[in-house]
Protein backbone atom coordinates (compact mmCIF):
# COMPACT_ATOMS: atom_id res chain seq x y z
CA UNK A 1 0.00 0.00 0.00
CA UNK A 2 1.42 3.38 -1.02
CA UNK A 3 1.57 6.32 1.36
CA UNK A 4 2.22 9.97 0.58
CA UNK A 5 5.52 11.01 2.18
CA UNK A 6 4.08 14.20 3.71
CA UNK A 7 1.34 12.16 5.42
CA UNK A 8 3.90 9.67 6.68
CA UNK A 9 5.99 12.43 8.30
CA UNK A 10 2.78 13.97 9.67
CA UNK A 11 1.91 10.68 11.37
CA UNK A 12 5.39 9.59 12.52
CA UNK A 13 6.62 12.91 13.91
CA UNK A 14 4.12 13.52 16.74
CA UNK A 15 4.06 9.80 17.55
CA UNK A 16 7.85 9.82 18.02
CA UNK A 17 7.63 12.73 20.48
CA UNK A 18 4.84 11.05 22.47
CA UNK A 19 6.74 7.75 22.54
CA UNK A 20 9.98 9.33 23.76
CA UNK A 21 8.28 11.10 26.66
CA UNK A 22 6.18 8.01 27.43
CA UNK A 23 9.39 5.99 27.79
CA UNK A 24 10.26 8.30 30.71
CA UNK A 25 6.78 8.05 32.29
CA UNK A 26 5.52 11.43 31.03
CA UNK A 27 2.17 11.30 29.26
CA UNK A 28 1.64 14.01 26.67
CA UNK A 29 -1.91 15.10 25.88
CA UNK A 30 -3.84 17.43 23.63
CA UNK A 31 -1.89 17.49 20.40
CA UNK A 32 -2.68 20.65 18.46
CA UNK A 33 -1.07 22.67 15.71
CA UNK A 34 0.87 25.48 17.28
CA UNK A 35 2.91 28.46 16.27
CA UNK A 36 6.08 28.41 18.36
CA UNK A 37 6.17 32.10 19.15
CA UNK A 38 2.73 32.09 20.75
CA UNK A 39 3.12 28.94 22.83
CA UNK A 40 6.65 29.62 24.02
CA UNK A 41 6.20 33.31 24.76
CA UNK A 42 3.09 32.57 26.82
CA UNK A 43 4.98 30.04 28.94
CA UNK A 44 8.00 32.30 29.33
CA UNK A 45 5.69 35.09 30.48
CA UNK A 46 4.50 32.84 33.30
CA UNK A 47 8.08 32.59 34.53
CA UNK A 48 8.96 29.25 32.94
CA UNK A 49 12.24 29.48 31.08
CA UNK A 50 12.36 27.36 27.96
CA UNK A 51 14.90 24.61 27.21
CA UNK A 52 15.22 23.35 23.66
CA UNK A 53 17.17 20.96 21.48
CA UNK A 54 17.60 21.02 17.74
CA UNK A 55 19.10 18.50 15.31
CA UNK A 56 19.70 18.76 11.60
CA UNK A 57 19.31 15.86 9.19
CA UNK A 58 20.26 15.31 5.59
CA UNK A 59 19.72 12.58 3.02
CA UNK A 60 19.19 12.08 -0.69
CA UNK A 61 15.40 12.37 -0.32
CA UNK A 62 14.96 14.66 2.68
CA UNK A 63 16.78 17.30 4.73
CA UNK A 64 15.79 19.68 7.48
CA UNK A 65 15.73 20.38 11.19
CA UNK A 66 13.85 19.02 14.17
CA UNK A 67 13.30 21.23 17.21
CA UNK A 68 11.90 20.15 20.58
CA UNK A 69 11.26 22.66 23.38
CA UNK A 70 9.73 22.51 26.86
CA UNK A 71 10.18 23.86 30.38
CA UNK A 72 12.95 23.10 32.88
CA UNK A 73 10.43 21.40 35.17
CA UNK A 74 9.02 19.04 32.57
CA UNK A 75 12.46 18.19 31.18
CA UNK A 76 13.66 17.24 34.65
CA UNK A 77 10.60 15.01 35.10
CA UNK A 78 11.25 13.30 31.74
CA UNK A 79 14.58 11.82 32.84
CA UNK A 80 15.27 8.13 33.42
CA UNK A 81 13.67 6.81 36.63
CA UNK A 82 17.06 6.20 38.25
CA UNK A 83 17.88 9.92 37.91
CA UNK A 84 14.49 11.37 38.91
CA UNK A 85 15.05 10.44 42.56
CA UNK A 86 17.42 13.43 42.83
CA UNK A 87 15.43 16.61 42.14
CA UNK A 88 16.99 19.36 40.05
CA UNK A 89 16.88 23.04 41.01
CA UNK A 90 16.28 25.99 38.69
CA UNK A 91 18.64 27.92 40.97
CA UNK A 92 21.58 25.67 40.05
CA UNK A 93 23.57 26.46 36.89
CA UNK A 94 24.84 22.86 36.87
CA UNK A 95 21.24 21.59 36.86
CA UNK A 96 20.43 23.92 33.94
CA UNK A 97 23.28 22.38 31.98
CA UNK A 98 22.02 18.88 32.81
CA UNK A 99 18.47 19.72 31.75
CA UNK A 100 19.60 21.50 28.60
CA UNK A 101 21.75 18.53 27.59
CA UNK A 102 18.90 16.15 28.36
CA UNK A 103 16.47 18.05 26.13
CA UNK A 104 19.05 17.79 23.35
CA UNK A 105 19.08 14.04 23.94
CA UNK A 106 15.24 13.85 23.95
CA UNK A 107 15.29 15.66 20.61
CA UNK A 108 17.92 13.22 19.33
CA UNK A 109 15.85 10.22 20.48
CA UNK A 110 12.70 11.55 18.78
CA UNK A 111 14.43 12.11 15.43
CA UNK A 112 16.06 8.69 15.83
CA UNK A 113 12.64 7.08 16.14
CA UNK A 114 11.46 8.90 13.04
CA UNK A 115 14.58 7.81 11.17
CA UNK A 116 14.10 4.17 12.21
CA UNK A 117 10.43 4.10 11.17
CA UNK A 118 10.82 5.92 7.87
CA UNK A 119 13.76 3.71 6.88
CA UNK A 120 11.21 0.96 6.29
CA UNK A 121 9.86 3.11 3.43
CA UNK A 122 13.26 3.42 1.76
CA UNK A 123 13.98 6.92 3.07
CA UNK A 124 17.38 7.33 4.75
CA UNK A 125 19.12 10.33 6.28
CA UNK A 126 21.98 11.18 8.62
CA UNK A 127 21.41 13.14 11.82
CA UNK A 128 23.73 15.78 13.25
CA UNK A 129 24.51 15.88 16.98
CA UNK A 130 21.92 17.87 18.94
CA UNK A 131 22.43 21.48 19.94
CA UNK A 132 20.73 22.56 23.17
CA UNK A 133 19.90 26.02 24.51
CA UNK A 134 17.71 27.74 27.10
CA UNK A 135 16.32 31.13 28.05
CA UNK A 136 13.29 33.03 29.23
CA UNK A 137 12.81 35.09 26.04
CA UNK A 138 13.35 32.58 23.25
CA UNK A 139 11.44 33.11 20.03
CA UNK A 140 11.78 30.71 17.09
CA UNK A 141 11.52 31.52 13.41
CA UNK A 142 8.50 30.19 11.61
CA UNK A 143 9.25 27.02 9.59
CA UNK A 144 9.88 27.57 5.90
CA UNK A 145 9.29 24.07 4.54
CA UNK A 146 6.02 23.51 2.67
CA UNK A 147 5.19 20.43 4.76
CA UNK A 148 6.41 21.57 8.20
CA UNK A 149 4.93 19.70 11.15
CA UNK A 150 4.36 21.96 14.18
CA UNK A 151 2.59 20.64 17.24
CA UNK A 152 2.28 21.31 20.94
CA UNK A 153 1.34 18.86 23.66
CA UNK A 154 0.49 19.51 27.27
CA UNK A 155 1.79 17.61 30.27
CA UNK A 156 0.10 19.06 33.31
CA UNK A 157 0.80 22.80 33.37
CA UNK A 158 3.71 22.48 30.94
CA UNK A 159 4.00 22.36 27.18
CA UNK A 160 6.14 20.33 24.83
CA UNK A 161 6.43 21.99 21.46
CA UNK A 162 8.14 20.55 18.42
CA UNK A 163 8.69 21.33 14.81
CA UNK A 164 9.93 19.17 11.98
CA UNK A 165 10.84 21.55 9.16
CA UNK A 166 11.96 19.53 6.17
CA UNK A 167 12.40 19.76 2.44
CA UNK A 168 11.27 16.73 0.44
CA UNK A 169 8.88 15.76 -2.33
CA UNK A 170 5.68 16.02 -0.27
CA UNK A 171 3.60 14.22 -2.93
CA UNK A 172 6.02 11.31 -3.32
CA UNK A 173 4.38 7.93 -2.90
CA UNK A 174 6.30 5.43 -0.73
CA UNK A 175 5.64 1.81 0.12
CA UNK A 176 6.52 0.06 3.37
CA UNK A 177 9.08 -2.69 3.17
CA UNK A 178 9.09 -5.72 5.42
CA UNK A 179 9.61 -5.42 9.18
CA UNK A 180 13.18 -6.64 8.66
CA UNK A 181 13.96 -3.39 6.80
CA UNK A 182 13.13 -1.34 9.92
CA UNK A 183 16.08 -0.36 12.07
CA UNK A 184 16.11 -1.54 15.70
CA UNK A 185 15.52 0.91 18.53
CA UNK A 186 18.51 1.80 20.70
CA UNK A 187 18.83 1.79 24.46
CA UNK A 188 20.01 4.48 26.82
CA UNK A 189 23.31 3.44 28.40
CA UNK A 190 24.52 5.00 31.67
CA UNK A 191 28.18 5.17 32.55
CA UNK A 192 29.36 5.52 36.14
Amino acid sequence: MKTVLAELFGYLTPRAVVDVFQSYDVKLRGRHHSAPTLTLVEEAARGSAIVAGVVGFNGADVCGTFLLATTFELASLARPASLRSEPLSRASSVDWILVRDWVGELCNQAIGRIKNKIHRYGIAFEVSPPTAFSGSSLVFAQPKGPAANRFAFSAGAHTVWFCLDALFDAERQVTAGTEETALGEGNVVFFD
